[in-house]
């Protein structure tokens, strides 16, 4: 077998590492939100497991259907494109009987015993790894899987060859490690001895109840440990970093990562446990979640957890709900957790000046929503993005003016707080911002990137589905008009733009952003790239050749027949739409989506101006109230204006995901 660890050394070289929380976030990310009205947030659905990496989630139903969401930019959701993310369910299989997940890796095991990946270094939608095994688990282009007979084996995925592990294994986890000489266990042996470069350790437990860690040098040498006895659980958390846990018969959890090894404490009623950077989480037998290190109670009546970020718990309760509670920020040293509006936050320390200045910011102000405006604008005002010794403070971001992202999103939890707005500190591996509740809302703040754009940007969270954007600079510098307000709000937070079309949305929309708009809806409401949907339909051969344009949502919504070109050689692209084009267009995106169209001839008082060719999509427009009448009647050779086209589109993504 070629050497494992040589293979992914070159692999290594060429991905690109995560960053910490002081990480400049990504100017170009934008969220892509698939919102699914019957498994949202709050469904009543029963799961039989759940699990997550620091990116992605997954659960399993009782019927053995696979339901995945969160990060998806390496394809780890097996969808079948590569976004940067989902915040609601995706069905992505059916008869799987566990699943695994690492960073940017899920592994499935199906009841059959077939064992299949996705993500990186595999595929983006399931591909079928091998055959006939019991448990199975992958890092950094490594597959660890367990046969009938019990052996045990390491080898490169998509690869040839394989390593012979070890006997006896009921249950395996992977994890590749460039620390010298340091595994789980607390010390060096003799048979591990310090300074010898180990690429992967691999725990496997035992049917005889003991878990072991073997460490898989760069010559394929295994050297085993023995790390507990009697145990009746063990995880492997790759939330933020690799921490291992051991949960014993008598109570004992052990629990650590390989920099630090394995600390040990009783825990009486542990039913289920789980290790992270702020502590060892502990679900016990009363249905009771709690971080033992810190003595602190997240939730109760319980039933499943994990913990998708090294401060979150996602949570599913005895009554089938889902939540997803933000647990404390380590720096801060007083607080006193509430909960409120199904969201975990905490009373900050009492900071009189930041105290002083969030008063004088709301003044007589009264409205929540406007107060929170108000003062992410001054903190974005206020806080340059600068590293430094304290950049991580939103205290001293507050007092000197600078910071990193976990500056900006601590100093909103603070100022917020004081104002008696729910709110959390979101804090991940890559990135940090905050999510609050107001007026019932939940409301996503990223003041890190308000910085960036003008529109701001949305960062999805895993569980919410219905959000209003809160960034200070969203939609103030792209003037629309009042009685549009609502609709376009939606239609950002729906991930159908994230950008403005135009500077002023009150000014017409061309046939080529109109194009844009309506490829938006299609890949939202599919939850999938439009050239895939073009494939299953068995399009992707129609010729598309316009002398004007080469843009590729303009071929492909002709491919799909949703909208034609001028002539056969030119399409206009930047000439302005009427109303009644709009409205055929509309149906024939409908008729793609295979959607019911027919729909009563309306009555306006100016139908005899309506075109012949467009009397079916008036029609249908008009019945689904996608779009209205105005004064004068529909109006059908108006030219139809920039925020028209964006509520146009929000409305009929909204009446396609009922």
């Amino acid at each position: 077998m070629k050497r494992i660890a040589a293979v992914l050394l070159i692999l290594l070289t060429s991905c690109s590492f995560s960053c910490p929380v002081s990480a400049i976030p990504p100017k170009e990310t934008k969220t892509l939100i698939c919102l699914d009205r019957e498994y949202n947030f709050r469904a009543r659905e029963e799961y039989l497991s759940v699990c997550s990496s620091s990116d992605h989630s997954a659960m399993i139903r009782p019927d053995g259907s696979l339901w995945m969401f969160g990060g998806n930019y390496e394809g780890q959701l097996g969808i079948g494109d590569i976004r940067y993310s989902y915040n609601a369910p995706i069905k992505v299989m059916e008869n799987v009987e566990k699943v695994k997940l690492n960073d940017d890796i899920t592994i499935v095991i199906k009841r059959d015993g077939s064992v299949w990946g996705f993500g990186r270094d595999i595929a983006s939608t399931p591909k079928k790894l091998l055959q006939n095994a019991v448990d199975a688990a992958a890092d950094v282009g490594a597959l660890g899987y367990i046969t009938s007979d019990g052996r045990a084996y390491l080898a490169p995925i998509g690869g040839a060859g394989r390593l012979d592990i070890a006997e006896n294994a009921e249950e395996i986890f992977v994890e590749y490690n460039e620390l010298e000489g340091q595994g789980f266990s607390q010390d060096s042996s003799e048979e591990a001895p310090a300074g010898q470069a180990f690429y992967y350790f691999v725990i496997i437990k035992h049917k005889d109840g003991t878990v072991c860690e073997y460490a898989v040098d760069e010559n394929d040498k295994v050297t085993r440990r023995l790390l507990a006895e009697d145990v009746r659980d063990v995880s492997l958390n790759t939330s933020t970093a690799a921490y291992l846990t051991i949960v014993k018969k008598d109570g004992t959890v052990m629990y650590g990562t390989a920099r630090g090894g394995l600390k040990s404490v009783n825990v009486p009623g542990c039913k289920e446990a789980l290790a992270s950077p702020e502590g060892l989480f502990v679900l016990k037998d009363n249905k009771t979640l709690w971080n033992i290190d810190k003595n602190l109670q997240y939730g109760e009546k319980v039933k499943l957890f994990s913990l998708p970020q090294a401060r979150t718990a996602f949570m599913i309760y005895t009554n089938n709900s889902i939540e997803l509670g933000s647990t404390v920020r380590a720096d801060i040293d007083a607080f006193n957790a509430i909960n409120r509006a199904g969201i975990k936050c905490y009373n900050m320390p009492m900071y009189d000046d930041i105290y002083k200045k969030t008063m004088e910011i709301v003044g007589n102000e009264t409205d929540k929503y406007v107060q929170a405006k108000l003062v992410c604008q001054w903190i974005v005002d206020r806080i340059t993005y600068e590293f430094n010794d304290h950049d991580q403070s939103g205290v001293e971001g507050f007092r000197q003016g600078t910071g990193v992202c976990a500056a900006y999103s601590n100093l909103a939890q603070i100022m917020l707080s004081y104002l008696d707005i729910p709110i959390a500190d979101i804090n991940g591996e890559r990135h940090a911002w905050n999510i609050a509740i107001i007026d019932g809302v939940a409301v996503f703040i990223d003041l890190t990137n308000a910085d960036y754009n003008p529109i701001g940007y949305m960062f999805d969270y895993p569980a919410l589905t219905s959000a209003k954007t809160m960034c200070s600079n969203t939609y103030r510098e792209t003037p629309y008009d009042d009685w549009a307000a609502t609709e376009i709000r939606g239609a950002y937070d729906y991930g159908l733009i994230d950008e403005p079309l135009n500077s002023d949305m009150r000014t017409p929309i061309n046939r080529l952003q109109f194009c844009s708009l309506v490829r938006a809806v299609i890949e939202q409401a599919k939850g999938k790239d439009i050239d895939k949907l073009i494939s299953e339909l068995g399009k992707s051969s129609v010729k598309v050749s316009f002398k004007d344009t080469t843009n590729k949502d303009v071929a492909a919504l002709c491919r799909l027949g949703i909208i034609n070109g001028t002539s056969e050689t030119t399409f206009a692209p930047k000439d302005n739409l009427t109303r009644e084009q709009a409205a055929k267009i509309m149906r024939g995106l409908a008729e793609t989506l295979g959607q019911d169209v027919s729909a009563p001839t309306p009555r306006f008082s100016d139908s005899g101006k309506i075109s012949s060719w467009a009397i079916p999509g008036v029609s249908f427009v008009a019945h689904n109230g996608i779009m209205k009448g105005k004064t004068n009647g529909f109006a059908p050779l108006d030219t139809l204006t920039t925020q028209e086209a964006i509520i146009l589109c929000f409305r009929y993504f909204g009446n396609v995901k009922q």
